[in-house]
């Protein structure tokens, strides 16, 4: 559970190359609650810590060798999966066979059956916890003969701190790392402890600028406790609110594209108050 700016999205990157390296031709699943936040938010932060470790992308198009393939058919010098998979629209590949299939939590359904050697949810607290418990979590097994490494069957969540009360059951790991530390690991940070990356002056504009509850819990990770100034008690954000509002196309370039899905651009926009 890390403050923003803390680098969380940057240790995805970090823990995928170690799976990367202890798990070759395995399967992984990086899960999050929308392929927008994966294609745009996850995804180049943890490609840049990717380059920075030496690793390329390969471009089979103009014959650019690499070490990596996000969404596309891997080239013939690629090692072959254990499992591999039938389309490679939602995959990221490494040149010794280990992949990652992108998952979204708004097309939860498109993913029962999978088999995954390891898993990571990034802000595993907006996925709801049913789905969790009953969709993704059980998705990590099999190949137990296959792997030897601590890596294998991993489960791991990423998350900035919980502000709902629904979504405070991620905090249940600190729980279970407690009582079974030989199984369980649970840590916190805050942007604090990214200051060599972030500058002094990245947590002073926060703090200057944003209500000090908000400073509190987005960049320091202090629990809450209460929620003030809750002028709609009866507001649901499952009621009220819709976050399925994305669809997902291929270009003829082969990149992934994501548009409105609520919105028609050919009418004019409405407005009241």
């Amino acid at each position: 559970i890390g403050g923003r700016g803390s680098g969380k999205t940057g240790l995805i990157g970090h823990h995928t190359l170690d799976k990367m390296i202890a798990l070759p031709r395995a399967k992984s699943g990086l899960a999050a609650l929308t392929y927008n936040q994966l294609l745009n938010n996850t995804l180049p932060s943890m490609e840049n810590i990717w380059r920075l470790s030496g690793l390329r992308e390969a471009k089979p198009l103009i014959r650019e060798l690499g070490h990596y393939i996000v969404g596309k058919q891997p080239p013939d010098y690629f090692a072959k999966p254990l499992q591999p998979p039938r389309n490679y629209q939602n995959v990221i590949s490494f040149i010794n066979g280990y992949h990652i299939q992108l998952i979204s939590m708004d097309r939860p359904d498109t993913i029962r059956g999978v088999s995954l050697d390891a898993l990571d949810v990034d802000e595993k607290g907006w996925v709801k916890q049913d789905e969790y418990t009953k969709v993704l979590s059980p998705l990590v097994r099999g190949n137990i003969h296959e792997y030897s490494h601590p890596l294998h069957h991993s489960n791991c969540g990423f998350s900035s701190m919980p502000w709902l009360a629904k979504q405070q059951w991620i905090l249940d790991a600190e729980v279970l790392a407690q009582n079974k530390s030989h199984k369980y690991f649970y840590i916190e940070a805050t942007a604090e402890d990214n200051l060599a990356v972030l500058g002094p002056e990245y947590l002073e504009d926060a703090q200057e600028r944003l209500p000090q509850i908000v400073y509190l819990v987005e960049y320091m990770n202090h629990r809450v406790k209460k929620v003030t100034n809750a002028f709609y008690p009866a507001f649901n954000d499952e009621r009220h609110c819709d976050y399925k509002t994305w669809d997902y196309d291929l270009n003829e370039a082969g990149i992934w594209i994501s548009k409105s899905s609520d919105v028609k651009q050919e009418l004019p926009l409405e407005l009241s108050f």
